[in-house]
């Protein structure tokens, strides 16, 4: 055990994510507030480690490390996730696992609790994943034909598991040959047989906040993206929680900016080490519960909220070509891709001709989207723009969104009288163009192009007409005067 317990800032905690609450929006979660009142529990027990949490619709359910060296595996409930009462000894060790058990995973499946959990078959041994059942989460029935998943050679822990449609998927972390932590990956059809998918997520390169370990995974997927938050420790051996996304869960990127959750300040509870994130959603906001370290392994479990994060898509919009009195219209998308709740407060606009509908206040839940429409009102001729200031309590505000569109009067069987001037010499051909208004005569030029002081529509929208008869182009000799009429289709 020993050997185990030197390891264990950088592999012994658990994770879980309840595949029930998955929500809508490409999401990045790497803002985060630690709760000021933590630690918000600390077991009955030597060590309080590993918490592993799940909310069932009505009261969140915890199952934690407990004991010496994490020993087994005890169960609390919390109506709110913060006030937490012990309910005792979950899965002790045993059978299999005579020397520990720890690192419990857990969903709900069909109404039936899961949990895959590690365990220690000799003192000093190489860790086993095990399987349990219980249809209230507090008794359970562990496996007849445990261990159901292991790698020869290395020590291994449960970490992280969702079902995905109709797969089972296993984010672990082990060592090989007890050293070199990484995370690695399983799959299964019902949960007991797996198949290893390999290494997909090692160590970080020098100088970065996972240099010496990776482990204690915890994955949650969202808008078909997957998100792991995990226990990273660097060269001066300082263990934080860090980030990556992955689009199939094998390839993953960590997140530039790691750490998302750093140690606390000197002579706090976490000052040492914070580790075994467990991360899930529930009445709409981002939670995540996580063990800390100060003077001794465990000292107890922390809590902290996902701040909102506002993405705004896309940021230019165009109304289009809109022919007074009518009105254009183009949308925008603000998503809560983070957690919390997003609160977009205003939305301004810096031209009238724009207005944006429905007016905030908006309250966005994590994922929650809300789309804005944009109206476009010319009341002059022209192209015109707006810049649209979006104020909300995330950070990055204000946000912007570039609005233009094009303004017309309507040209419809308008009728102009143009007369040839300047060159006399030679017919001149008259290309077609639109002019404000159906009182004036314009003069062409030796150019020949009627262009009028506006923006002009396409080429395709107007027809030039004599005598009924649409033309492309007509020709007028020198002083001759000819009546056309111009229309916009």
């Amino acid at each position: 055990m020993r050997s185990r317990k030197l390891r264990a800032l950088s592999g012994l905690v658990a994770s879980v994510v309840l595949a029930l609450f998955v929500c809508a929006g490409v999401s990045a979660q790497t803002s985060w507030t630690k709760y000021a009142g933590n630690p918000v529990f600390v077991g009955p027990t030597v060590s309080t480690a590993g918490p592993m949490v799940v909310f069932d619709g009505s009261q969140y359910r915890m199952w934690y490390n407990a004991g010496p060296d994490g020993s087994d595996i005890r169960y609390a409930t919390s109506p709110d996730g913060i006030s937490w009462t012990d309910n005792g000894f979950a899965v002790p060790r045993g059978d299999v696992t005579p020397q520990w058990v720890d690192t419990p995973a857990v969903i709900i499946d069909d109404g039936v609790y899961k949990m895959w959990y590690g365990g220690g078959t000799t003192a000093g041994g190489y860790g086993i994943v095990c399987y349990a059942t219980s249809t209230d989460g507090v008794t359970w029935t562990k496996y007849a034909s445990n261990p159901v998943f292991t790698k020869s050679g290395s020590e291994m822990h449960s970490g992280s598991v969702i079902k995905d449609g109709s797969t089972y998927k296993l984010w672990y972390h082990a060592y090989f040959g007890g050293s070199d932590p990484y995370i690695g990956y399983a799959t299964s059809p019902d949960g007991i047989s797996w198949t290893d998918q390999g290494v997909v997520l090692d160590q970080g390169s020098s100088g970065a906040t996972d240099t010496n370990s990776v482990g204690e995974p915890s994955v949650l997927k969202r808008n078909g993206q997957y998100e792991m938050w995990y226990a990273g420790v660097n060269a001066s051996n300082v263990q934080t929680i860090n980030y990556a996304t992955s689009g199939d869960g094998v390839t993953w990127t960590k997140y530039a900016s790691n750490p998302v959750l750093g140690v606390g300040a000197s002579g706090s509870w976490d000052a040492v080490a914070v580790m075994g994130p467990t991360v899930l959603i529930a009445n709409g906001d981002m939670r995540m519960w996580f063990a800390a370290v100060n003077s001794v392994y465990g000292a107890g479990i922390g809590y902290a909220t996902a701040n909102p994060t506002a993405s705004v898509t896309p940021t230019t919009v165009n109304a289009g070509i809109v022919t007074k009195p009518s009105s254009g219209t183009a949308t925008f998308t603000i998503t809560n891709t983070g957690g919390g709740t997003l609160t977009v407060s205003g939305i301004t606009s810096s031209n009238s001709q724009f207005t944006v509908s429905p007016a905030p206040p908006y309250n966005l839940a994590a994922g929650q989207s809300q789309t804005v429409t944009v109206t476009f009102t010319p009341t002059v001729a022209g192209t015109a723009s707006a810049t649209l200031t979006i104020t909300h309590n995330a950070s990055g505000s204000p946000a912007t969104v570039t609005a233009s569109g094009v303004g017309l009067w309507s040209y419809q069987n308008w009728q102009a009288t143009l007369r040839l001037t300047g060159d006399p010499a030679g017919d001149h051909t008259v290309i077609v163009g639109v002019a404000p208004d159906a009182s004036d005569a314009v003069n062409l030029s030796a150019e020949d192009t009627l262009a009028p002081p506006m923006p002009q529509p396409p080429a395709s929208w107007l027809r030039l007409l004599r005598g009924g008869q649409a033309l492309s182009q007509d020709v007028l000799a020198f002083a001759d005067a000819r009546t056309w009429t111009i229309e916009v289709e």
